[in-house]
This record gives structure tokens, C-alpha cells and sequence, in this order.
């Protein structure tokens, strides 16, 4: 194995608060947050709300089946889309979380594994898992709920769509990741899926993860369901093959598998969640040089960590996992960090309430050759 090298890009961070998500054994599949808020998904179909101190604040129910996305829509925090196997994708408003306010069907109760939103586009995407020798991607309006299926995409993909992605400032570009290996950008222009599929990238094997990162959104990354990860331009250039993350796994740095990638704007920089099956957490730079590591939480969870969301304005992060914990970390030197308790649910909380590379030329590009 190979050690990485360490840079000190990101602050330290240190454990704020130990949340037992469940009583029930229950695990977490998916963390996504706002300035205000955060939504948790969990192997028991449901999804529960909490404030950005870990305090509950509600569970929407609603899905039948397995939870498979969750994303808040980026005009309205107040708004949480989610989909899952059961075939539905629910619009949710947190000011009234007793309901969905709007739902979209997948034709034939087909299991939703994805979903993206483009606000700007009114539109609505949604992957399928595999139905006989076809998957699908799903266009939906996304105002109206009541309107029909817009468009479907189907000869792009040939296995389960795992992931979905809106381009973050050009509206009718999408990014899809499938198990059949392949990554695809589509320009939404002409609705002819040959006309707007616009870059392929092949990883060699099944799609785990993928996302949009770059000063202008320019470049894609890409994890696999065997740990290796890449980078690519849009257009579907291979700009630098890492291989297998877990090469790089040493006694004080385990590395198993990636969680997620997250891009701060900020810096330009590129990060990397990297878990261990004891449940540590890796925090690592990505450049074109290679992997860096930054820091690793090495008593993050004790079971998989499946969810991480790290808002770089306040150095918060928040983990989720397989041991039905959730943990809230900030800053070390934050005075608000003490030793952090684990906080069991009351069984009334548990029901509802009434992802720089290389020196480059330019700072602003740093993943251009």
C-alpha cells in the first residue's frame, strides 16, 4: 500500500455531536443539507428533518420502498425533492411536512434510482433500475405534476441510471452515471437523444458516483462499485486515471471505498470522503499529482459510512452511516466542541412529528493541463 501525501487544506475538524438515529436498527443511506436544515433517509423508508444542531424537527412518510435520492431544490431551501424504489418521486415543503405537496410516477411503478431537478429548466429527470433489457431517464415537468411523462431517454443507457446530475449553471445539461460503465452528458436542446448526448466518458465498470465540478463547471469526477476513481473534461476526455482508491490504504489512513465528492468554489479545490468498514473518515485532495490527504476522523462511525455533506462557509460537516449514527463535526478550535455524547432518540422522536488539482497555470482552472 501506498501512503498518501498530507497537506493542511482543510481545518481541522472535531466531533460536535453523536446523534443514534434509530433505536430500531434502522441504518442512514443519504444526508443532504442547507444553511437550515438537513434530511436524512433511512433504510426504514423513512426521512427525517433536523436543524443544523441535530435537533429532530420532523419525518416525512410517504415511500413505500427504499429510498434511493434526496436533493433540495436550489431556488427554495424549503423545498426537499425525494425518490425511491417505489416508483414515485414526492416534491416536499418543510413548512408543511405532513404531505407531499407535488409526486411524479415512473411508468409501470418502475424503481427510481436517481433523480436531478433543473429549477431553471422546470424539468425533472428521473434514472430507473433495469426493466428487461431497458433502463430508462425519465423528463418530467417539473411544475406540474399532473402533466405527462415529457420525454424519455433510453438508448443511452443500458443498466441501472445510479446517478443524475443538472450542469450547476447551464440548466438543460445533464449528467447521468450507469452500471453499465458509462457516464453520458446530454445538451436537453432538441429532445432527439442522439443529437443531445454532447460526451460519453467509459470508467471500464459499473458507475457508483459522479458530479459536475470546476470553475464553470467543466469537468466531471467518477467513483466505480470497485473503488476506482477518475477525472474527465465534459466533452469526455480522460484527464487522469487514479485506479483503485484502496491502494492508498495504510493503518492510519484505511481506505475502502469512496463516500462522495465535494467541490469548493472557493478555493477551486476538489475533496474527497474516503471510509473504512471499522467507519473512519478520510478527508482527501484531489489533484491531477494525485490523491492528498488532508485528515482522517478515524472514530467517525463504526459501521459503513454511507452520506457526508461538508459545507465549506462554515467548515461544518455532517456524517451518516450503517451504524444508525449521525454526527454533526466542526471546526476543532470552534468553543462550542466538547466531547461529544451519544444522544439516543426517545421513542417519541422516532414517529413523525403531529463530491487543486496540479499547479496549474491559472488559479481559476486548476484541473487544465
Amino acid at each position: 500500500m501506498t501512503a498518501l501525501p498530507h497537506v493542511n487544506l482543510l481545518p481541522p475538524l472535531a466531533k460536535a455531536k453523536d446523534l443514534l438515529f434509530s433505536v430500531n436498527g434502522e441504518y442512514i443511506f443519504d444526508v443532504v443539507a442547507t444553511q437550515n436544515a438537513m434530511a436524512v433517509s433511512a433504510s426504514d423508508n423513512q426521512i427525517k428533518i433536523y436543524d443544523p444542531l441535530l435537533n429532530l424537527q420532523g419525518s416525512l412518510i410517504a415511500h413505500t420502498g427504499t429510498i434511493s435520492n434526496l436533493t433540495f431544490l436550489s431556488t427554495d431551501p424549503n423545498t426537499l425533492i425525494s425518490s425511491a424504489r417505489d416508483g414515485n418521486v414526492f416534491a416536499w415543503d418543510l413548512r408543511r411536512p405532513q404531505a407531499p405537496v407535488l409526486a411524479w410516477k415512473a411508468p409501470n411503478r418502475q424503481s427510481i434510482l436517481s433523480h436531478a431537478v433543473s429549477p431553471a429548466a422546470n424539468l425533472l429527470a428521473a434514472g430507473t433500475e433495469l426493466t428487461g433489457a431497458d433502463a430508462y431517464i425519465h423528463f418530467y415537468d417539473l411544475r406540474h405534476a399532473e402533466t405527462p411523462l415529457m420525454h424519455t431517454f433510453s438508448e443511452s443507457v443500458a443498466d441501472d441510471v445510479t446517478q443524475l446530475h443538472f450542469h450547476p449553471s447551464v440548466p438543460t445539461r445533464l449528467l447521468s452515471g450507469s452500471t453499465d460503465g458509462v457516464a453520458c452528458v446530454f445538451d436537453l436542446v432538441h429532445w432527439d437523444e442522439d443529437e443531445d448526448l454532447v460526451g460519453s466518458m467509459p470508467s471500464g465498470s459499473s458507475v457508483n458516483k459522479v458530479g459536475w465540478f470546476g470553475p464553470a463547471g467543466e469537468y466531471v469526477w467518477m467513483s466505480t462499485h470497485i473503488e476506482t476513481f477518475s477525472v474527465w473534461s465534459a466533452e469526455g476526455d480522460l484527464l487522469k486515471d487514479f485506479g483503485d482508491v484502496r491502494q492508498h490504504s495504510t493503518a492510519s489512513t484505511p481506505i475502502d471505498y469512496v463516500v462522495d465528492c465535494e467541490f469548493d468554489p472557493a478555493t477551486q479545490r476538489l475533496y474527497m470522503a474516503a471510509g473504512s468498514h471499522s467507519g473512519s473518515l478520510s478527508l482527501l485532495h484531489v489533484s491531477l499529482d494525485g490523491l492528498q490527504h488532508c485528515q482522517t476522523l478515524p472514530t467517525a462511525h463504526t459501521d459503513v459510512v454511507r452520506s457526508v455533506a461538508l459545507d465549506f462557509t462554515t467548515g461544518q460537516m455532517v456524517s451518516g452511516g450503517e451504524d444508525a449514527k449521525l454526527a454533526l463535526w466542526k471546526r476543532a478550535d470552534d468553543p462550542t466542541v466538547t466531547a461529544a455524547p451519544v444522544l439516543t432518540p426517545t421513542p417519541a422522536a422516532t414517529r413523525p412529528a403531529p463530491a487543486r488539482l496540479h499547479q496549474a497555470r491559472k488559479a481559476a482552472a486548476p484541473y487544465s493541463r
